[in-house]
């Protein structure tokens, strides 16, 4: 859908009903499509479990470690003086 930057002042309620439910809108000034009203990207929810299963993965396949983290941070402080 597109609409003048007039209309979409007057308007914009029911424009953002419209892209809350799928829809995207063109505002357009002097016939010239300026800006876009869309639906945010999927939730990132699901990318962040996306990830989070990725980085499982990759924990899984790591050997074992009997360093702890905190063993770790102490090696590298004192290595930097």
């Amino acid at each position: 859908m597109q609409v003048s930057v007039r209309e979409t002042r007057e308007q914009l309620s029911r424009l953002l009903k419209a892209v809350e439910h799928g829809e995207q809108v063109e505002i357009t000034r002097r016939g010239r499509v300026v800006a876009r009203l869309a639906p945010p990207e999927p939730s990132s929810d699901s990318s962040r479990v996306a990830r989070a299963s990725v980085r499982a993965k990759l924990r899984d396949t790591l050997p074992p470690s009997e360093t702890t983290s905190t063993e770790l941070i102490r090696e590298l402080r004192e290595e930097r003086g």
